[in-house]
């Protein structure tokens, strides 16, 4: 089951042909991940949070936003897991992972709109 959690969001060359600094510490944090325990606790949490919308869309073919309880509880973990990114983190963009939970909720269903989230594409 592939995730896309914890991929980098932007630009990973600068328009010299180098890389861009921030995409170096978020690959690099990602790498180290079993170095830093929030890092890797963090990791965890996410990657879980995102592959259960994506069994239960395997396993009942609908979103997770359709179930009337466990919809709204998964909504709400997101927003939990939103917050914990203003903690350590171990060195990942954390604007990076915050776009890939925005984008990941609309995927699953909850629109932006309905979210509070307005401008550009998450």
């Amino acid at each position: 089951m592939k995730t896309t959690i914890l991929d980098w969001v932007g630009p990973e060359q600068l328009s010299d042909g180098t890389e861009n600094v921030n995409h170096y510490y978020h690959r690099n944090a990602l790498s180290r991940r079993y170095e830093d325990p929030f890092g890797s606790a963090l990791r965890a949490m996410l990657v879980g949070w995102e592959r259960y919308a994506l069994a239960f869309r395997d396993r009942y073919e609908c979103d997770i936003s359709t179930d009337g309880v466990l919809g709204d509880q998964w909504l709400a973990v997101g927003e939990g897991l939103r917050q914990l990114l203003g903690g350590d983190t171990g060195g990942w963009d954390c604007g990076s992972i915050n776009h890939n939970i925005v984008r990941i909720m609309g995927e699953h269903g909850f629109p932006r709109e309905d979210l509070g989230y307005k401008g550009g594409e998450a």
